[in-house]
């Protein structure tokens, strides 16, 4: 093969510059005509040797460094004007270093006297270089450190905690790229590569580096034994558990349950069920099994326990939907709760748990009841209004969520916000025939609108709950619709604060959104007042007077000792191909051309030139 220079740079048209060199070259060249004279001999056979060496070029030129200089100049400048650089297989530092560490919980897995968690911060010390960003790999991409230097990122490798979230290498490794911005760096991804992600982390790394980043994948990885929990189900008053081996041979292990034993032998890579009778408050399920990751080895049930609750529908509307749904709620769903019935203005003694008030006749409906509703939910019970043409007679306006005006007979379509899923969620309204203009008060949830307006909406009163429901029941066609008694189902479970096994038990990685910010005790002990939570560790969780188990339950991260073929066979060719990086050489001539330059006025001066 023919070497080729001009395949090493980036500026042909940089060449020009070596025109530069003809025309110092020619100057150097030219020689004065010559006139004839005479002369005497003996003068001319004493300087013919004197006058051959300053007649000979090479020898003008050794004799005169400037011109040597000139030269070399013209040739650093001619060189650098072309951008030339050099293809390199080395490790180069980069000015820019985000770091996407993985201490999910398949990192917790032993490595010896170790812990694959530690064999990645020793990793991530040897890549400390540049301005660095740091990305942990948990159940989201979580960014700690931004911009920081070798010392800032040293103190928080060396505090990364040990977490029980879940794996999203590939979200995390896209994340790196918005860390970066527009600027070009060096993306190290150090983690034990498995991934709970729905994205393929070397798709991603594929994706950065056709965007001109370096992006390096450290496995951290050792083969590791594993029998652990992997699915739990709970119908009625029983509970199911799947027990999965990991490994190579067959494994006898016992599950206990509650201090009862249930041994179990399970084939090599395969799994076995167990199921029981689980208690009221909480179960612990644990393997007696000593293996490399112990986080599977245990799961917590959290069983309701069960309480009484009432309800009162006030309605002077004989045919109301609201109070046959509601006994269908009681005899069907929620047994432990009684529903009366209250007709203005004959009234029951207000005590209940929830206060339904729709269809009223407002001249029937006594002030003193207004004040018994009004006392029930300071002290923590729910108040439910439907919308009806003289509702701002009925004196409840202060308690509600919402501030009201006119009433729009024209249809409407309907917006589902689905803010809070446990009451909307499978819901839809898609229209309505009449509306009342509304607008929300502070700390006010909008469950559903209609032209910008909230039409269904939950607040707070006291320590109790309002909710405002704009439906206007005499002409809605919602009452007929398949979702209409799921809604009520679903927003009286709400309310009630109804404990059932699906909203005390949850799996890592899911998320509970409050409508008010609340206080919440983490297995960790830590406390925190928030209105939302993303579960990121197992154990219980305190919140609203419950206690809600978070367990793992993950067949992929408890899959510790799975390896990724194809993953891995593209990393095995991209390690044994020479991967070559463009290194530009433009600003090293820069340098060496300003170092010449200085020397040869040093010279200059030296020569007395000035």
């Amino acid at each position: 093969m023919v070497f080729n220079p001009l395949t090493f740079v980036e500026n042909l048209s940089g060449a020009w510059v070596f025109a530069g060199l003809i025309l110092f070259i020619l100057f150097y060249l030219i020689k004065p005509k010559p006139k004839e004279k005479v002369i005497p001999s003996l003068m001319f056979v004493m300087r013919e040797s004197h006058t051959q060496k300053s007649t000979s070029f090479l020898q003008k030129l050794l004799n005169d460094i400037l011109i040597l200089i000139h030269l070399l100049l013209l040739l650093l400048l001619a060189t650098a004007a072309m951008h030339p650089y050099y293809n390199t297989t080395a490790d180069v530092a980069s000015e820019n270093t985000v770091l996407v560490l993985d201490n999910s919980a398949s990192m917790s897995v032993k490595t010896g006297i170790s812990t694959r968690l530690s064999d990645m911060i020793s990793n991530a010390k040897d890549n400390l270089d540049g301005t660095i960003s740091i990305i942990l790999v948990q159940n989201d991409p979580y960014v700690i450190l931004q911009n920081g230097d070798k010392a800032d990122a040293l103190d928080v490798v060396n505090a990364i905690p040990q977490s029980m979230a879940l794996s999203s290498i590939g979200a995390s490794v896209l994340a790196a790229d918005d860390m970066l911005q527009d600027k070009k760096g060096k993306i190290v991804v150090i983690s034990d590569f498995i991934n709970t992600d729905p994205l393929d982390p070397y798709i991603a790394k594929k994706s950065l580096e056709a965007k001109g980043n370096t992006v390096e994948f450290i496995p951290i990885r050792e083969s590791a034994n594993n029998v652990g929990i992997v699915d739990m189900k709970t119908v009625d008053k029983e509970t199911q558990i799947t027990v999965q081996n990991y490994n190579d041979e067959t494994e006898n292990v016992d599950v206990i349950v509650n201090s009862q034993a249930y041994p179990l032998e399970i084939p090599a890579n395969w799994q076995q069920t167990v199921t029981f009778q689980h208690q009221e408050g909480i179960n612990t399920i644990t393997l007696k099994q000593d293996d490399d990751f112990m986080a599977d080895n245990t799961v917590l049930l959290s069983v309701p326990v069960r309480k009484e609750t009432s309800a009162l529908v006030i309605t002077n509307n004989p045919k109301s939907y609201m109070y046959p749904v509601m006994q269908a709620y009681a005899e069907a769903w929620n047994d432990e709760t009684t529903v009366e019935k209250g007709e203005p203005p004959v009234m029951p003694v207000i005590t209940h748990n929830v206060i339904i008030v729709t269809e009223v006749t407002a001249d029937d409906f006594p002030s003193s009841a207004v004040s018994k509703i009004t006392e029930a939910v300071q002290e923590g019970a729910t108040l439910i209004v439907t919308a009806q043409n003289d509702v701002d007679d009925l004196g409840l306006n202060d308690l509600l969520p919402v501030s009201l005006g006119n009433i729009n007979n024209r249809k409407a379509d309907v917006t589902m916000q689905n803010v809070l899923t446990a009451v909307t969620q499978g819901v839809s309204v898609t229209s309505v025939d009449a509306f009342m203009s509304a607008t929300a008060k502070e700390n006010t949830m909008t469950l559903a609108a209609v032209e910008g307006m909230p039409l269904i909406a939950i607040g707070s009163y006291g320590q109790g709950t309002v909710v405002w429901y704009g439906i206007f029941e005499s002409n809605s066609t919602f009452k007929y619709d398949v979702t209409y008694p799921l809604f009520w189902q679903q927003l009286i479970d709400y309310v009630l604060d109804k404990d059932t096994v699906e909203t005390l038990n949850y799996k890592i990685g899911e998320k509970v959104v409050f409508d008010n910010e609340i206080p919440v005790t983490t297995p960790s002990g830590k406390q925190e007042t928030v209105n939302n939570i993303e579960f990121d560790e197992t154990g219980i969780y305190e919140y609203k007077n419950k206690q809600v188990a978070v367990n793992l339950l993950n067949k992929v991260e408890s899959n510790i000792d799975y390896v990724n073929q194809e993953f891995e066979k593209s990393l095995i060719e991209e390690e044994s191909e020479k991967v070559l990086s463009k290194q530009s050489v433009t600003k090293a001539l820069i340098v060496v051309l300003i170092v010449i330059f200085m020397l040869e006025l040093f010279y200059v001066k030296l020569r007395g030139d000035f």
